[in-house]
């Protein structure tokens, strides 16, 4: 679906052609030139997409091993996505829910494994009452490469610092000729502060994290489970 999407920008909306000529390595660094404007980054992704492979900003493998020893300070359950399956240290109700919710089979690894190769984020599950100290923890130990963020009341997740959801929707805009001024976003934790403040309305549920609030031009009346955003496009006049 992804390739086909793709395909129909680099070649049918923009007009471009491919001659490729060199060998079909399974790893391997792009540079996109000549380098004239901003949107070589674009077209080059494009490319890629086009056909059929994947790019992504990696968590180097120091910068795992860096990141489990900052989460020693609590007790956690390291996870990580690797060849189709979830990578972990125990089976505990948490990784059978994870499992279950992103249909990959669960695989219990040494934690040299966790860093043994690049990969795009490392995940940490732990105890509700246990993710404001591991918060609380990661900000203390900032990092110019990577961040951390909590994605559910259980779970902090680190990746590259270039990516975050805000970075997503501005490059969303951009490939579809959009004003961020116009786009209206909703958001309940942490991950989501970044594409709230950039987005011309950023909304955040009433169920969301404190953080998340303030970073919102308005909170919802109602939450997730009562309908939160459906009433609020709908008493906003946008859902009618």
């Amino acid at each position: 679906m992804k390739k086909a999407f793709y395909s129909f920008i680099y070649y049918r909306l923009l007009g471009w052609k491919t001659n490729v000529t060199v060998p079909d390595y399974d790893k391997c660094v792009i540079c996109a030139a000549p380098h004239t404007s901003n949107w070589d980054l674009f077209i080059g992704k494009l490319f890629y997409g086009a056909i059929g492979r994947k790019t992504s900003f990696m968590m180097k493998k120091e910068w795992l091993k860096e990141t489990m020893e900052i989460m020693k300070v609590v007790k956690c359950n390291p996870m990580i996505y690797w060849n189709g399956k979830i990578r972990c240290v125990h089976i505990d109700d948490w990784m059978i829910h994870s499992a279950s919710t992103s249909h990959k089979e669960l695989e219990i690894v040494k934690l040299e494994d966790f860093y043994a190769h690049e990969n795009a984020k490392i995940m940490f599950r732990m105890k509700e009452e246990d993710m404001p100290k591991a918060e609380a923890w990661e900000k203390e130990h900032p990092n110019p490469y990577y961040h951390g963020f909590k994605t559910q009341s259980t779970l902090l997740e680190f990746c590259d610092k270039r990516i975050n959801k805000g970075y997503g929707l501005q490059k969303i805009c951009e490939l579809n000729d959009l004003d961020i001024k116009d786009v209206m976003a909703f958001g309940d934790t942490s991950n989501d502060n970044d594409m709230l403040k950039v987005a011309g309305c950023g909304v955040c549920m009433i169920n969301g994290t404190d953080d998340t609030k303030a970073c919102a031009n308005a909170i919802t009346k109602q939450d997730n489970d009562h309908d939160g955003l459906a009433i609020y496009l709908e008493e906003s006049g946008i859902l009618c």
